[in-house]
């Protein structure tokens, strides 16, 4: 469990028009500094982004920065940088401490950052902030609610949303209530219900939730594979990255009970639905470092090397073909990858060429994506960032500028 940070405390910041410098651990005692580091780096380069007209694309970085600082096991960091968002996904990050703080046991602060998550929702009331991004924001405070136990709170809250938002809580509560056997075959056979007759996105959540109880009745063999047997045919109308989605929850419950043999035989049918399915280049390079990685936590080492060396020979090979943009899409995963292998030089390397992918679109708007989306994938891989690649990361940072 990541080492919960409980100072919400200000941080002084660097003009936005400049990129920070990123400390080395030399420099400081904290021993997560070069994470930091990177990612205030990445917080600064963000926010050069004008409001006008890339207010949009600005906050939306800047609110997966308060998640990566979260996972990083920053609070202060994550509080600080909320303040900073100027439009409606302000109330969406205080909302996302909240629950981070909940989850960790820190009710007061959770309490606090829910307090203010609260104020600014209340306050989305125009046209372009109603619907789906109002729900979302409400969705994260009924989840604190949630994980404060204080159910009725978020039923409260529930009722209010758009059903495909208001599903991801079915798997949050999959998770926290406590059921026995015939609560749980309860609970399958109403989110069978509703991944019959949902959209996408309310399928999807179901068979999260269904994945969750899978793990739930995982010593019940009966009850467990009859679970599986059921999330199996309830995604035939899903594409296959929504199918991989819930197969990496029933891998995860695999590994943690030692089921090596198990996961490996759901990591096939991962590898399956790749196959044949005339999915763009970056797509099918990211779906093998997907495989890999997942081969590498099951104990199948040489099989992911083989995996992810296959991937990286396929993203060689039909690099001209994929789209500047999306060429970190498929870089990325990849480094990932080697990093859960033990190939931290590989994944090292892999990371500078999604940099140095990013600097050749003449624009700084696609650059300063890469740049947040690269330092996101390096913080939460473990991986401890080298000088060079410390250096690329500033190297893109100081790229930045006109034109956006």
């Amino acid at each position: 469990m990541l080492h919960l940070s409980v100072a919400l405390v200000a941080s002084s910041f660097l003009p936005a028009s400049e990129p920070s410098c990123v400390l080395s651990p030399a420099q400081s005692d904290d021993p997560n500094a070069r994470a930091h580091g990177i990612l205030q780096l990445a917080f600064d380069s963000a926010s050069r982004l004008p409001e006008m007209p890339h207010v949009k694309t600005r906050s939306r970085l800047q609110g997966e920065l308060v998640e990566a600082a979260l996972d990083a096991g920053s609070v202060s960091l994550a509080n600080d940088w909320a303040s900073r968002i100027t439009n409606w996904r302000q109330a969406l990050a205080y909302a996302t401490v909240a629950s981070y703080c909940a989850e960790h046991g820190e009710e007061e602060l959770a309490r606090k950052a829910l307090g203010s998550a609260e104020r600014l929702e209340t306050g989305l009331t125009g046209d372009s902030v109603r619907g789906w991004r109002r729900d979302r924001v409400r969705v994260r405070i009924a989840e604190t609610y949630l994980r404060l136990g204080d159910r009725e709170a978020a039923a409260a809250l529930q009722v209010m949303v758009d059903p495909e938002e208001g599903g991801h809580l079915s798997v949050v509560d999959s998770q926290l209530r406590e059921m026995d056997a015939e609560a749980i075959d309860a609970q399958v056979e109403r989110l069978v219900k509703i991944a019959e007759e949902g959209s996408f996105a309310v399928t999807l959540a179901a068979l999260k939730s269904m994945g969750h109880l899978y793990g739930r009745a995982y010593e019940d063999d009966d009850r467990r594979a009859a679970i599986e047997t059921k999330i199996r045919a309830g995604w035939t109308t899903l594409p296959s990255p929504l199918r991989m989605e819930v197969l990496e929850i029933l891998i995860e419950y695999d590994l943690e009970h030692d089921q090596k043999a198990r996961a490996l035989t759901k990591i096939g049918d991962v590898e399956a639905f790749a196959e044949g399915r005339g999915f763009q280049p970056e797509l099918l390079v990211a779906f093998g470092a997907k495989v890999a990685r997942l081969r590498g936590e099951a104990g199948d080492r040489e099989g992911g090397i083989r995996a992810a060396d296959d991937a990286l020979t396929l993203y060689d090979e039909t690099r001209e073909s994929i789209v500047e943009i999306f060429r970190g899409e498929a870089l990325r995963p990849l480094a990932e990858a080697y990093v859960e292998l033990g190939e931290t030089m590989t994944a090292t390397d892999l990371y500078k060429r999604a940099l140095a992918e990013a600097v050749v679109n003449p624009n700084s708007r696609p650059r300063a994506e890469d740049l947040v989306k690269t330092t996101i994938s390096i913080v939460r891989s473990g991986i401890e960032p080298s000088d060079a690649l410390i250096e690329a990361l500033e190297e893109t940072a100081e790229s930045l500028g006109d034109p956006w």
